[in-house]
């Protein structure tokens, strides 16, 4: 779905529509989930679970696979015994550009623990928005997108008519958890040879940071300037440790959403509002 803000003082020819990247697993939710709260005396392994005397941390889940637009290859040799079954070469996504006009592209990390860095063989992009905000254009060979961001881009088709190239999604390894961390899809231009795989040279990027693109470059194209004397102030602790249980969980000044689920059940206010409430 797409949702049609405020007018917007930018020219492009074709709306490609949702370009969806997504880390992916192979195992079923729950079963992450247990792996992520594994209480410190317990290792998870592959798809068993075993119990130890070691006292440590269970190992993060690693995706299995990068995808645009919910399709990549992947190498069925990897799955483990017992593992799920595997479609060997089970395609990629396609898009259609042509030649001298200008494309919007609608970016979304839709993924749940990769930090996703988008680019197109070959080609500028120009960024007009960030999570359905205007922003001033700037051109850019990456975009770096956390989870749960969109970015909007309009790129110019300046190849000839007969030409394919990749575009690409790179899960940043040194930040993110992937055993599979590179995607690719197709851009065809309108008289290529869509029976041929793309031959195009990747673009050469930072990818050392693991953080967003510099916020320097993002200027709002309609901004609200901060309050020079605010009224209040509220200093927000985040921690990561173990509870009484030895689980793994993330603090707010000393709360965690589960304190809260009796409350968010009855409508009434959960801790942390009471705490913010608490300080206005």
């Amino acid at each position: 779905m797409i949702i049609h803000g405020p007018h917007e003082n930018v020219f492009y020819d074709k709306d490609i529509g949702p370009v969806l990247l997504s880390d992916w697993f192979h195992r079923e939710y729950f079963e992450l989930v247990e792996q992520v709260m594994t209480p410190v005396w317990a290792i998870v392994i592959g798809y068993k679970r075993i119990s130890s005397d070691i006292q440590q941390f269970a190992p993060p889940p690693f995706s299995d696979n990068n995808l645009i637009n919910g399709k990549m290859d992947y190498d069925c040799s990897r799955i483990p015994a017992g593992g799920p079954s595997c479609t060997p070469n089970a395609g990629i996504a396609k898009f259609n550009f042509t030649s001298g006009k200008t494309h919007r592209l609608r970016l979304i990390n839709s993924g749940a623990e990769a930090l996703q860095r988008f680019s197109i063989d070959g080609h500028q992009m120009t960024v007009i928005a960030n999570d359905f905000v205007p922003v001033k254009p700037y051109t850019t060979n990456v975009v770096t997108l956390g989870i749960g961001q969109r970015t909007d881009v309009l790129v110019k088709a300046t190849l000839p008519p007969d030409s394919a190239v990749f575009m690409r999604a790179n899960i940043t390894t040194g930040c993110s958890t992937a055993n599979q961390p590179n995607a690719v899809a197709a851009i065809f231009y309108e008289k290529a040879d869509r029976t041929k795989t793309p031959k195009s040279a990747a673009q050469v990027f930072d990818a050392s940071k693991c953080g967003n693109d510099d916020l320097t470059t993002t200027t709002p194209l309609f901004p609200f300037p901060a309050l020079k004397n605010a009224a209040t102030t509220l200093n927000l602790d985040i921690t990561f440790g173990p509870n009484a249980t030895n689980h793994s969980l993330w603090y707010m000044n000393g709360l965690v959403l589960r304190h809260a689920r009796p409350y968010i059940s009855k409508g009434l206010l959960t801790p942390l509002q009471s705490f913010f409430q608490s300080k206005l």
